[in-house]
């Protein structure tokens, strides 16, 4: 009998750029406990939290042969010059060893990541197929071919010696499935989250206590109970990860509100939990369906903070659509508020409600890169007055540099973000439309795309990567190639006034930042005299630090 290949699995993170607070990877998590019920030797690595001047000896201490990347196409140079790195320790040390991506990204687009030093990229869900890939290398051994050590694994693809991409998809996704990983795998996953949450105390100490109007807490969980976003943004690659993966349409799979709770209850009691995010790109849904699933869910968050099974104080945080809350007006025949709801929403303790504005121009709402169906400018102001109103934060998500924008597209934008935030809500912003694989505008022609180059040290070849859409007028777009820098020397300039602890500084305040430097490229002094003076009156006295 052949002795068994010894297999001892590294998962790396992919990297996590500036303005985020650091989180557990929890499909990590998950494979990691996937394959250690099953004896296989494996650690997660956050390159967010760890020294990377340990890494060398750690890989080399502890044999590490399987390389798991969660790799980024928004960060992608940082993601492959990290790859490289990896992979050169560990030649260094004359081992044998596999490269292996998996999660949206590689699953969207595998071809350049197999062409660039990942050896197989696993699809979707990758758990099982993780595991089943590993005992294939325990019973044979690291120089067998893909094609073997890949039997039986379910969703995948490598390239083959006469460089042909063979893939294999992803069987269908269940019900069943997605509550197995989603949930009932959650419930005996033991993540260190003290080691996320020191991290964010020591490096983010001012921004704690000064978010706009929102009480942050450190001791925060992030959940995810829908299986993926159906809403169709011309821009978003959330919807298609899982039909790409399995080549065909998956319905959207849900926690029940119970589950979910569940799920609240247990982070609670084990680890101190005080409030959660709720990651899912919808998780009203949108449809009936969904929309049920959250007035149940806040009905019960009530009461369980009556009966004490958790704190009164436990926050909530989620993203949503403008669409998610509007209900058809009989009388006005118009869409307005749906006030019920989002009362309902205030009681059971959510705080900040992430909704995905983008622009406020009816016609880029309805262009190709937006795609925004069913909403408008007017629907988006009545709910977040109603958000406000009910004295709930809604973080708006706005882009500029859409491909159909014109200078006043940018600047109402810019006038109308400015007006929210004074009211009181959080503005993240993004200067240029990011291209994401597997999005439906990312296939098309029409829309071209800003290329980054960098050179493959393995191969010699150059590599170029799409880093965002550019904007069809050439003299934006020209304009909008300078922002970058102004945008720097703004932060800079906020960040000299020494109010913000190891150079973090909130969300908000970069995106006031960048409407600065954006009118400052297009000489539009006025424009900046005369919001400069609005945040004078601004009730938030943080704000005024930009002047």
């Amino acid at each position: 009998m052949n002795c068994q290949e010894e297999v001892n699995v590294i998962l790396f993170t992919s990297f996590c750029g500036p303005g985020y607070f650091v989180a557990p990877p929890i499909g990590l998590y998950r494979i990691k406990f996937v394959l250690e019920c099953h004896n296989i030797t494996t650690v997660v690595w956050d390159r967010s939290i760890e020294d990377e001047k340990t890494l060398e000896e750690l890989i080399i201490k502890n044999n590490f042969n399987i390389l798991g990347f969660s790799v980024s196409h928004h960060y992608m140079l940082e993601d492959l010059n990290f790859l490289w790195k990896v992979r050169k320790t560990i030649r260094s040390s004359g081992k044998p060893f596999i490269s292996v991506a998996g999660g949206h990204e590689a699953s969207m687009n595998c071809r350049e990541w197999l062409e660039n030093g990942i050896d197989v990229v696993l699809n979707g869900f990758a758990e099982e197929s993780m595991l089943n890939f590993c005992i294939n290398i325990k019973n044979n051994s690291f120089s067998t071919s893909y094609f073997k050590l890949l039997k039986d694994v379910d969703g995948y693809a490598f390239i083959s010696e006469n460089n042909e991409l063979i893939e294999y998809p992803k069987k269908k996704l269940t019900q069943n499935d997605f509550r197995k990983y989603s949930y009932e795998i959650m419930l005996k996953l033991r993540i260190p989250f003290d080691k996320y949450w020191n991290k964010i105390k020591s490096s983010s100490e001012y921004a704690l206590n000064k978010f706009n109007k929102s009480t942050f807490k450190v001791k925060n969980v992030r959940l995810y109970t829908i299986s993926h976003c159906h809403r169709g943004c011309g821009f978003c690659a959330s919807q298609s990860f899982i039909d790409i993966s399995q080549k065909s349409t998956c319905p959207i799979f849900m926690l029940t509100a119970q589950e979910v709770l569940r799920l609240v209850i247990f982070y609670v009691n084990e680890i101190g939990a005080e409030s959660f995010m709720i990651n899912d790109d919808d998780f009203p849904i949108g449809n009936k369906k969904g929309i049920s699933r959250l007035k149940e869910f806040c009905s019960l968050v009530i009461k369980a903070k009556q009966k004490q099974v958790i704190p009164e104080n436990i926050l909530f945080n989620c993203q949503a659509r403008i669409q998610d809350f509007v209900i058809e007006d009989n009388q006005s025949n118009r869409k307005i508020p749906d006030e019920s709801l989002i009362k309902l929403l205030k009681k059971a303790g959510f705080q900040t409600i992430a909704v995905g504005v983008e622009t406020f121009s009816d016609r880029l709402l309805q262009a190709p890169s937006i795609n925004k169906k069913g909403q408008n400018v007017q629907m988006s102001r009545d709910v977040l007055d109603a958000l406000l109103h009910n004295q709930l934060v809604p973080q708006i998500n706005i882009i500029l540099g859409i491909p159909e924008t014109t200078v006043d597209d940018i600047f109402n934008s810019m006038d109308e973000a400015i007006e929210y935030l004074i009211k009181g809500c959080q503005v993240s912003l993004t200067p240029f439309l990011m291209t994401f694989p597997g999005a439906p505008l990312y296939s098309n022609n029409s829309y071209k795309k800003f290329m980054i180059e960098t050179v493959n040290p393995e191969t010699q070849k150059k590599i170029k990567i799409a880093e965002h859409f550019t904007i069809h007028n050439p003299k934006i777009n020209r304009i909008f190639e300078k922002l970058n820098n102004k945008k720097e020397k703004e932060i800079n300039r906020i960040i000299s006034k020494g109010l913000f602890s190891n150079n973090f500084i909130p969300k908000y305040m970069v995106a006031l930042a960048t409407f600065i430097a954006v009118a400052k490229i297009f000489e539009r002094n006025e424009w900046v005299v005369n919001i400069k003076k609005k945040l004078l009156k601004c009730p938030n006295s943080d704000m005024q630090m930009i002047i």
